[in-house]
Formats: C-alpha cells, structure tokens, sequence
C-alpha cells in the first residue's frame, strides 16, 4: 500500500511540473500537487490484523471438521486451579476480627476477602509451548550447543580490530625487539650500529607459512615492514649486540634482531626453531606425496576430481583422495552455525527447565532496611539526683541526668525530593525520676467537655499488655529508593515554659552549672505540673543515611549539632532547606545557634528480623516470643513518593491515617481577648449529636496508652500565626460513613506563673475556636493536597450541616494509606 501511494504521489507531482514553465509556476504547481497528495492516501483502506477470538468463532464448524485443528485451538485441560494457603508475616492476620461484621461497603468487603482468603494458583499445562524457542526442553537438552557471540562490524573500536586481526592470523608470539634497518644488505657493519626498538608479531598465514612483521609500537595497528620466514634456513645466536639473534634464509641475506632480555632472547629462539621445524616437515610431506604420484591420465575440463580417482588403479591415490573428502567433511561441520542461533536472543537460555515449576505469591515489597536505637540524649546542664528528689552536686558525672524531660522524634527526610520519606518513630530517654514529673493521667485537657463519654470503639491490641508498649526502644526503618541525600532528623522537644530563645539561653551561655541545674530543675517542676501534657520545639540534629552514589548504609557518619528550633521556620519546608544548606551551602547552617550536648543514636544494617517487634498498626511480626523478652521494637511505615516509581501490590491490612497541620492565621479574630499561645487539639469522632464523644483510636505517646481519644500539637510562644510540625496517627475503622470527621479543638494555653504561688489548673488553657473536616468526600476518604478549614467560634448541634463563615484560618494536610 505504501509503495502504490508513493507511485501516485510521484505521478501527480511529475504531471503538475511537466513542460516549460517559469520557476513561480513551477512552484505553484508543486504546491498544488503536495495539496492534492494528501487525499491520496484516503483512497487506500488500512488492513487491520486479524481478530484471532472472532476467527475461531466465524469458522467455528470448519475448523472441528479440520484434521489440524489442534494447531488452532486451545487444549481443553489446558488450565486446572488450586488452593494455596496464605502465609504472613506476622503471627495473626493483620484484618480485624469484627472486620468481616462491620464492613458495610462493597469494596472494602472485597479487600477483606483478598487480604484474608487463601492464594488461587492458575496452572497451565502446557505453558512450556507458549514461550521462546530457547525454553522447550528439546533445547535444554543440548548442553553441548554453543555459539560465539556475534560481533558487527560497526560496533567494533579499532582495539577490537585489532584484536581480532591477531586472531586471525594466528599470532604465535609477540613482544618489544631491536632491529637494523631490513632491505639493503650491503654495508651490514653500518646496520648494525643503528638498532631501533619495534613491536614485532610472529604470525601463521592460512597456507600454514610464517610472517614477521613489526610495528611501531603495540598500539599501531599499521606494519612498518614483514619479513617472509618461508625462506628461514636457520636462527643463530650472534655476539655483536646483547641478546642478539641472526636469521639467515635461504638466499643467503640475513636480518639482525636483538631481544630485551635473556628470557625474551630463548623465547624467540625456540619461536623461530620450532618455524624451521615445522616447515622442513612440510616439505618433507610434499616431497612424499609427488613421488608416489605416478604418471595418470588428466581428467578432462570439467570432470570431476574424485570421480577421476575412483577409476584410478592407483592404490595410495584412491586411499588419499578418500582421505582428504573425509577431512573435507569433518571440516565442514566444524563451527557449523545453528540457523535457531542467528539471534542474540535465542541463544541466552534460561537456567531454569521449563519442567521446573515455581510460583510465589506476592509478597511486601521493602527497600534498604536499618535500624535505629537512640542510646544518649544529655545536655550541658546535667546533673545527678538524689532519692530526696534535690539536686545533688556532689553526685558523679556519670549518673548525672538532664534537669528537666525531652521528648525524641526520628524521621527519614530526602532532601533531593523534598519529601518526608517515613512516619515519626517517638522516644523517650527520661530517666525514671523525669518522668515522674509528669502526670499521664491527662488525656482531655481543661475546657473540654468532660461530660461527653467516649465511644465505645477503640482498636485491638490482642494479648498485648499494654504497659509493655510504653517505651519502644527501636525503630526498623525502610527506604525503597536509598540516595546520598537522604536524612535522619532528630527533633527534640520540651514542656511548654516561655519562648525558645528564652528556654534555650541557660544551655548556651556559660557560667555556674550546679546553680543553674537547680533552677532548671525548680522550674520544670512548676511547668510539668502546670503544662505537663503541652509542648514546645526546641531543637533539631540530622545526619546522612547512606554514602555518596551507593546503597551502603554510612556507619560512620556523625550528626550535625544540636541547632535551636526557630518559631518563624518550624514548616517541613524550612526543615528540607536546612537538609539541602548541609551538603551544598554549609556556610548558612553556621548563622544558626547551636546547644550543646551529646546525642547518640546507633544506626545498622537489618541482617536478622527483630524478636520483640510490632508492625505500623502494632501488630506482633515474626519471629515472635510468647511472651515477649524485651522491650519492644516498631516498623516505622514509609511513605513512598508519588509518582509511582515505588508502588507494589499490598498483601497486608493497615488502615491508618496521618494528620499534619501546617499553619494557623489567627491575627484577624476579634471574639477572643487572649488568643496567642494555641495548641490544637485533634479527635476523631463518628457522630456531631450534642453530647457525642471522640473514638479512642489515636496512637498514643510513649510512657501513655497506646490508643488516646485526642492528641494535642506543640505550643509556640506568642504566636497568632503559628506554624505546626507535628503527624497524628489515627487508626480508621473498618466503616466509614458520612458523621466520620476531625474536630479541631483551639485553646489559649497561659504560659506565666504567678510569683509565690502556682495557678491552678482551671486557668492554664481556654477555648479559642473549633474547626472540623469530614473524612470523606464523595463517598471517598478526604486526602490528598493541603486543605482550608475556617474557625468556628461554638460547636453547635450538627455542625457538620452547617457552613462557617470563620474568625480565621487554619490549613491543615493529611495523608492517609490503606493497604
């Protein structure tokens, strides 16, 4: 079809620009003839391929009657199924046990029956035959075939060349030797004063003669001269250069070589004997074969050789010409090439026989594998405490401990994406006399209506003992795609006193420690009474995860120092900044103020699975011990980049979602007198019916519950537009429905303590607003790009109903992953 229009398109062009014309007409009638050309093609209808399916149907009685039809048709006990039982990875299915009762949408049935129900095994029999040439167990078979890789002429470099010419040419020896110059054999004396260095090759023609040939080097790929060693009667050793050789030829002229070394000198010596050798029998063979010839009759031209000998009476030449057909022959066969062989393709067989039969069901997909252990968090001020629960400064360096609870967060950070690549891993290193300090009975702060009980429905922990859980000791971390710009941080947080600047003065300056560890202390005592459930930043630390362009963990890699938080730069988006200033432009990371101290985190290769350890939705994993013994360890979730570089089929069930808010614009709102230091309270709730309380199904801090009802962000110091750093887990139940939703809760939290006395309670924190989002959003769950929620002064009856108009604005991002 392409060579008809071709034809017709030249056909009109050369009717349009026939005859004398002037060059605009010419080319008016070029243009034309390109315009009508493109109808052309129209008049050609395009073959379409054949529909095997709708074939097979059409002649359906033709091809039962047809002797081949099994060459058509598929066998009918083609494919058989099976069950395979379903393994996992940990020591219960990771599906709830009232999932299968709660589940109301189709769905989310199905994702329970496929994460549940056994493996469905499709066999076919006779796949062997649906593959390559190369898999039939007819090929297999022959271990002995081999065929040389195929070299093109153009893929070859003028080393390959050259290589391959010394291949060719039989290349018996090679290697550096002086020379005189060859050609003019008179004044030897004078040649012999004038030896240069060249790179000979002593090679084999095809007739089986012998070739000296040198070059100017090893590289050259051109001759500078050859010498034809047919003639060579004989190699002597000569006297008049070190190492040197004479051959002599047959004519009685002579060339004058000298080697290198003595080792070299024997080497060529027995090279060119063993020439000698080889051609004096050569000759001998020749001299043999004519003198048993006798005289014999021509054969006529055209007459064939063999035929000839067959009448020959000749014994020994009938014996000799059968001989050679048969070395003939058996030449021919030798490096016959495979005509199945003429592809690449064909001749890389697999390894595997096609009997061989493996199949294995989809398994969780992981990428580089570690885990982190924080063993040493301390700060300058540190001291020792006694039982009497006072300072103790005459205690020993070595107990000492810090004066007032810290609060560790670990996360994998890319700074090349500029993505937060895991979920938070919390620590706690407090020494058990800070702790104390703070109360762990507080879950809903002041304010909050206390009346409203809590639903009944909380996620299930097993035979989990619930106190085990507190005090994780270790983080598994993965990362599918591992690069040099990849960074665990450390963020450090305390309760909630002052500003930052203020609370990170007494670990800067320098000056009397034992005074200041009392006053520290003194004063956490107040603020953990007081504000014990609230935060505050206070300072970060990152190191590099892996080495420069390679997948190897860095070991040895120290983190940066203990940098303080700055309340105008707390977004993700500043934090990446900083990550990114650590390899490109370092010199701006020294403008920040540094705090010291001692930060120690042990950071190793996974080589065994972890006893002791939970999954992301705390579910045992194994190889698990019953009952536990030792603390427990957690599998932090990763949270794979977006465009789908990383993705894989999910064979487990987790159904949690990640809550980030991000930023608060409260500067416009005047309803409250006093609304700057704002924490945000989160919750889950199922219901907005007065009374109605929150679900119990956020994961909990360590030293708490595994499970809280709310979880309250960190506190910036007189701020009205703050911005947030925090991620809220929540564990979704298996049913969502319309009334889901999160209920954000604003307070004011007083920051001052009275002189003489300590506030109470009732004072610290107050209401400032309340913001809600529903978790879906046309009947899908509601994540994805940062959302804008207005800020509603009162909770009415039904607040999912109604539409605020707001004070402010607070704009929250959440993710959420169901698998």
């Amino acid at each position: 079809m392409a060579g008809k229009q071709g034809r017709a398109h030249g056909m009109l062009l050369r009717k349009h620009i026939s005859g004398n014309h002037s060059a605009a007409v010419v080319r008016k009638n070029v243009s034309e003839a390109v315009r009508d050309s493109r109808f052309i093609g129209d008049k050609y209808a395009p073959i379409e391929p054949v529909d095997y399916e709708e074939l097979i149907i059409k002649k359906k009685s033709a091809i039962i009657n047809d002797g081949l039809r099994l060459m058509l048709t598929f066998p009918h006990d083609d494919v058989s199924s099976s069950t395979q039982p379903r393994k996992t990875r940990t020591n219960q299915i990771s599906v709830p046990e009232t999932a299968r009762d709660e589940a109301q949408n189709l769905f989310v049935k199905e994702c329970i029956e496929a994460y549940t129900s056994d493996w469905k095994l499709i066999e076919n029999k006779y796949s062997e035959y649906s593959g390559e040439y190369s898999d039939l167990q007819k090929w297999n078979d022959q271990k002995s075939l081999t065929h040389p890789e195929l070299k093109f002429e153009v893929d070859e470099t003028d080393e390959d060349c050259k290589l391959d010419d010394q291949q060719n040419q039989n290349v018996q020896k090679q290697g550096f030797m002086y020379k005189t110059p060859f050609g003019n054999k008179n004044d030897q004396l004078q040649f012999m004063r004038t030896y240069k260095r060249r790179y000979f090759y002593l090679k084999q023609l095809a007739d089986k003669s012998y070739l000296l040939s040198y070059h100017k080097d090893e590289k050259s790929g051109t001759a500078k001269g050859t010498i034809s060693l047919a003639d060579l009667t004989s190699i002597q050793k000569t006297k008049a250069r070190k190492f040197g050789m004479e051959l002599v030829l047959s004519d009685r002229s002579s060339y004058n070589i000298a080697a290198e070394s003595e080792s070299e000198m024997e080497e060529w010596y027995a090279a060119f004997s063993k020439v000698i050798e080889l051609q004096n029998q050569l000759t001998n063979m020749d001299k043999v074969s004519i003198a048993s010839v006798d005289d014999r009759e021509i054969p006529e031209a055209g007459e064939d050789l063999y035929s000839g000998l067959s009448q020959s009476k000749h014994p020994e030449l009938t014996r000799y010409g059968r001989e050679n057909e048969r070395n003939n022959a058996q030449k021919r066969k030798d490096n016959r090439q495979n005509i199945f062989l003429a592809y690449n393709r064909m001749h890389q067989r697999s390894d595997r026989s096609p009997s061989e039969k493996s199949y294995k069901p989809y398994e969780e997909k992981f990428g580089v594998r570690f885990v982190v252990e924080p063993k040493v968090l301390r700060f300058r001020l540190s001291a020792c405490v006694g039982t009497n629960g006072e300072v103790d400064e005459s205690g020993d360096n070595k107990k000492s401990i810090n004066m007032e609870p810290f609060f560790m967060t670990l996360a994998l950070y890319d700074a090349k994406h500029n993505k937060k690549l895991s979920e938070d891993f919390h620590m706690d290193l407090n020494d058990e006399k800070i702790r104390q300090l703070i109360g762990r009975e507080m879950d809903i702060p002041n304010g909050s209506s206390t009346t409203s009980s809590s639903s009944s429905w909380t996620p299930d922990l097993g035979k989990l003992n619930e106190d085990w859980l507190k005090y994780p000791t270790k983080g598994l971390f993965s990362v599918m795609q591992p690069h040099s710009e990849v960074y665990l941080v450390v963020k450090i947080d305390k309760v909630l006193q002052s500003s930052i600047a203020a609370c990170a003065e007494p670990y800067i300056k320098t000056g009397d420690i034992a005074k200041t560890c009392q006053k520290i202390y003194k004063q956490s005592k107040v603020c953990c009474q007081r504000t014990g459930q609230y935060r505050m930043p206070f300072c970060w630390a990152a190191r590099r995860v892996f080495k420069d362009s390679t997948k190897e963990l860095a070991l040895k890699a120290e983190f940066t120092p203990m940098y303080r938080q700055e309340s105008s730069k707390l977004s993700e988006s500043d934090l990446l900044k900083y990550l990114q200033d650590i390899t490109r432009s370092p010199e701006k990371l020294s403008k920040l103020s540094e705090i010291p101290g001692t930060l120690v985190v042990h950071v190793e290769p996974l080589t065994r699975m972890l006893s002791n350890c939970l999954s992301t939705s705390l579910i045992p994993i194994m190889p698990w011990p019953e009952p536990p013994n030792g603390p427990p360890s957690l599998e932090i979730q990763e949270m794979h980049l977006s465009d789908g570089s990383s993705a894989y089929p999910f064979v487990s069930y987790t159904n949690n979602l990640y809550v980030y808010p991000l930023s608060l614009k409260y500067d416009c709102q005047k309803h409250y007198a006093k609304a700057r230091n704002i924490s945000i309270q989160v919750e889950l709730r199922d219901s907005d019916d007065e009374g109605a309380g929150p679900l119990r199904c956020i994961y909990g801090r360590p030293g708490g519950p595994a499970f809280v009802s709310s979880m309250t962000t960190s506190v910036l110091h007189h701020q009205q537009c703050p911005d947030f750093n925090n991620e809220i887990k929540i564990a979704l139940p298996v049913h969502l429905h319309n009334k889901h939703h999160l209920l954000f809760r604003f307070y004011h939290v007083s920051c001052e303590v009275g002189k003489g006395t300590i506030k109470k309670r009732e004072t610290v924190d107050s209401f400032v607003g309340y913001a809600w989002i529903p978790i879906l959003k046309e009947d899908r769950v509601n994540v994805g790009s940062p959302l804008g929620v207005s800020v509603s002064s009162s909770l009415p009856a039904g607040y999912l109903s109604n539409q605020v108009l707001g004070m402010g604005k607070v704009c929250f991002v959440y993710f959420c992953r169901i698998k």
